[in-house]
């Protein structure tokens, strides 16, 4: 390129997706994991969201440091997910969702004693505080609005994989 004109760059990826309310899990146990991550080696993350463009984004920055991360559309699609998997390490959950929302879903998962310690990381584009406390009063552990930067969801995340060991 000349300075100044810039470069054009192309990348492939393969990603997963939720074919016919199938839940997709990516593996990336190859040992290619970022390195200030490696702690968390063998750790299972449920990303549930309907959006196809936040599943993109979230299932991106995941991949390159979780080893397990396996998506789900709505909270119904998770409850059942878990009920016949082994429960993830931790959650992120949208909001806003058809079929069944994330605050119903994480209320389901407060009653049952098999997931009801779960950590789990609400994702909303509804910031306001009645939304927040009302997934606060449910049992979400922490949360972040959409659109979110990286760097903050990564420092969520880490934060409560750390304290679960």
């Amino acid at each position: 390129s000349k300075p100044g004109a810039g470069s054009a760059f192309f990348v492939e990826l393969e990603l997963g997706r939720c074919e016919d309310g199938v839940p997709v899990t990516i593996d990336d146990s190859d040992g290619t994991l970022d390195t200030e991550w490696a702690c968390f080696a063998g750790k299972h993350i449920l990303l549930v969201d309907d959006a196809d463009t936040a599943l993109d984004l979230a299932e991106w920055l995941l991949h390159s440091k979780i080893e397990k991360v396996t998506i789900c559309k709505n909270g119904q699609e998770a409850l059942d997910w878990m009920a016949i998997n082994a429960a993830p390490n931790l959650v992120l959950m949208d909001i806003q969702m058809p079929v069944m929302n994330g605050i119903t879903a994480v209320a389901k998962m407060r009653s049952n004693p098999d997931l009801e310690k779960i950590p789990v990381i609400a994702i909303t584009a509804d910031a306001n505080k009645q939304t927040i406390e009302e997934a606060r009063s449910v049992g979400v552990n922490n949360y972040i609005t959409k659109p979110f930067k990286p760097e903050k969801l990564n420092d969520i995340i880490k934060q409560l994989l750390s304290q679960i060991g």
